[in-house]
C-alpha cells in the first residue's frame, strides 16, 4: 500500500509539471519526498506482527520479539480516524517495545475495517476478565 500511494502522489505530481517552467519538476519530486516520508513516520512505532496466544499476546517488532500476557495490559484504545485503524495496547509495566504498543488489527471484513473492531472488541473483553481474575487472586 505505501508504494501504491507514492504512485499516486507522483503522478499527480508528474501532471503538476509544466515543461514551460510555471511549475517546476523539483515541486513534484519534493511532493514525493514529503508523503514517503509521512509514511515513514506513521509507521514507525508499528509493530510488525500480534499473534494472539490465547492468555498472551506474542508481539515482534524487527528482530525483538515479546511475549506479553492478557493480565499485563492496562487497556487498550482504537484510533478510527485513520482508515486503516490503529489500536494502542497500555501496558501496566514497560517491556521491551515500552509501556505502549501500536499495531494494525486485523480487518473485520475483506472489504475493510466497518465499525468497531471485533478483534479489538474481543481484547478489551479478556483484558477486563484477567484484570478482575488478578485483583481477585491478590485479595485474601
Amino acid at each position: 500500500m505505501p508504494a501504491l500511494s507514492l504512485l499516486i502522489v507522483a503522478y499527480a505530481s508528474w501532471g503538476l509539471y509544466d515543461p514551460n517552467g510555471a511549475q517546476p519538476i523539483w515541486w513534484g519530486m519534493a511532493l514525493v519526498v514529503v508523503a514517503y516520508l509521512a509514511q515513514v513516520v506513521m509507521s514507525w512505532t508499528l509493530a510488525d506482527e500480534v499473534v494472539d496466544c490465547g492468555d498472551r499476546l506474542k508481539v515482534r517488532r524487527g528482530g525483538i520479539e515479546e511475549i506479553i500476557d492478557i493480565a499485563d495490559i492496562e487497556s487498550v484504545s482504537v484510533n478510527y480516524a485513520m482508515r486503516s485503524h490503529r489500536a494502542t495496547l497500555y501496558l501496566r509495566k514497560a517491556g521491551r517495545f515500552g509501556k505502549r504498543i501500536v499495531f494494525l488489527p486485523r480487518a473485520n471484513s475483506p472489504f475493510g475495517t466497518f465499525g468497531a473492531s471485533k478483534v479489538i472488541e474481543d481484547l478489551k473483553q479478556r483484558i477486563l476478565l484477567a484484570s478482575a481474575n488478578s485483583s481477585h487472586q491478590q485479595s485474601p
